[in-house]
């Protein structure tokens, strides 16, 4: 019996070989070890990109604000480095012309697919994997009567929920942006991480939090058109009651609440303002208390809106400075205001982005459930 290890095609493929007899085992090595990190962020925030296309001409990235960086060839690999400011940037690879993802770049979902993105430490709010102890991420599925479908949602259950089977937990149901789905809120939020150092901090009361796919389209003669209640069926006919069934979760209006990014703040706006008995905590994340997705309005009448003050225990809104819906922002100031709906609004250095996401987060989950702490 050979007992070797030997280097074959190196560079191209990273892979090494284990000879054993006649037969050849195949195993691919660690990238990083031979060809170096794709990317890395230098000290002075820039980011040094480098990215294997041996039998490429051309490499080019755009960010998700516009900048194109084409990178110079260096041998096998298309090099630069990259000023493309802090937090988590989305960016769009493109080979010879045609887009691509980079499979050794960090992937998420953005836009309806798969996107590449880097991740820049803002001074602010650090996501690391703090020596702490940490929670897990359930994937769930039913078979839904609502929506035809079968439908995913992850669970985040916070560290110490299996060790003491008396314990009950309040829920926070959390919801993502439009063109995405319900994993980005563990992939791209990282919140399952940022909401474990709270919690080791004592600086927030453990939850089990929910995140569903709130993507749904109707199909009609006239095209198609987003629909941004059919979530509401899916929540309160389904997914509320498996969470209740399966999971200990204290069942009742002050230990839930509901919270969403963008197109999954107006979904949060639409369910807690219509259904005010069933969530005590509300945060409106870079986000519209009226649906400028599709304007439905049944949930912001000035009579819904002043029978709800008063009826929650938090609505928190929040928006990045430099958001490019700010304008309706302030248009929902107005509105709560003039039929006095009392509610925290914070403002945070940023555009339409996951830096002001993950602060949103972060924040208002230190706000809710405190009576528990």
């Amino acid at each position: 019996m050979k007992n070797e290890w030997y280097k074959t095609s190196l560079l191209s493929n990273c892979e090494m070989r284990y000879g054993v007899a006649d037969d050849q085992l195949l195993i691919r090595r660690n990238r990083e070890q031979y060809l170096g990190p794709a990317y890395e962020v230098l000290e002075d925030g820039r980011v040094s990109v480098r990215l294997h296309y041996p039998n490429a001409a051309q490499v080019t990235l755009k960010s998700i604000w516009g900048e194109e960086f084409t990178l110079k060839k260096k041998g096998e690999f298309f090099t630069g480095t990259l000023e493309l400011g802090t937090g988590l940037i989305g960016v769009d690879l493109y080979v010879d012309k045609s887009r691509s993802i980079d499979p050794f770049l960090p992937i998420g979902y953005g836009n309806n697919q798969a996107n590449n993105y880097v991740d820049v430490p803002d001074g602010e709010l650090h996501v690391t994997e703090k020596r702490v102890p940490h929670g897990t991420v359930n994937i769930s599925y039913l078979d839904s009567q609502v929506t035809g479908r079968l439908e995913r949602f992850l669970v985040y259950v916070p560290a110490g929920y299996e060790e003491d089977p008396t314990r009950r937990y309040p829920v926070l149901y959390l919801q993502h942006g439009h063109g995405e789905n319900e994993m980005v809120w563990f992939h791209q939020g990282k919140m399952n991480l940022l909401y474990d150092a709270l919690i080791a901090e004592g600086r927030t009361v453990p939850a089990l939090v929910v995140m569903c796919n709130g993507m749904y389209y109707q199909e009609d003669g006239a095209g198609i058109t987003l629909d941004t209640q059919m979530l509401s069926r899916l929540l309160l006919e389904e997914v509320i009651p498996y969470v209740d069934s399966h999971y200990r979760t204290i069942p009742d209006k002050a230990h839930r609440g509901m919270a969403g990014l963008s197109m999954g703040s107006a979904q949060t706006s639409i369910i807690t303002f219509t259904h005010p008995e069933l969530f005590d905590y509300i945060g409106i994340f870079s986000g519209f208390v009226q649906d400028v997705l599709t304007g439905v309005t049944d949930h912001v009448t000035e009579e819904r809106l002043t029978f709800l003050a008063g009826q929650n225990k938090l609505i928190f809104r929040a928006m990045g400075d430099a958001d490019e819906h700010f304008a309706r922002f302030e248009s929902d100031d107005a509105l709560l205001e003039r039929c006095q709906v009392p509610n925290i609004r914070k403002i945070y250095q940023g555009k339409h982005e996951w830096k002001v996401w993950r602060r949103c987060f972060c924040d208002f989950v230190q706000l809710i459930f405190r009576e528990d702490l």
